[in-house]
């Protein structure tokens, strides 16, 4: 296993429209925002899911799991950090910790 040293953090708000009508996000909602993490992540590191999938490259999610620790609400601005880990020639792994309002 092999860890990247290049990090990335995404700043996503809360949109109404991910939340129930206590205006919590929906949990559902996480995969996405790892989704668009995961795309700035690359993008930063200078590829594209364009380019990879291009060269011939996929990127199917295999497993997801997530540990909620507190609710994430309407308005507030989550942070998700992206960290990517090489299990092996073909097989990677992301890693993701969101924090809101600076707390995880």
């Amino acid at each position: 296993m092999e860890t990247c040293t290049f990090k990335h953090t995404a700043r996503i708000e809360v949109r109404y429209a991910e939340t129930d009508q206590m205006g919590i996000v929906h949990h559902s909602v996480y995969a996405v925002w790892f989704e668009q993490a995961r795309t700035e992540y690359f993008r930063e590191a200078g590829a594209s899911y364009a380019d990879m999938e291009a060269e011939g490259f996929a990127s199917p999610v295999l497993e997801l799991n997530v540990q909620f620790k507190a609710p994430t609400h309407y308005g507030e601005f989550v942070d998700v950090e992206t960290t990517m880990v090489r299990e092996d020639k073909l097989r990677i792994r992301f890693y993701y910790k969101a924090f809101v309002n600076g707390n995880s």
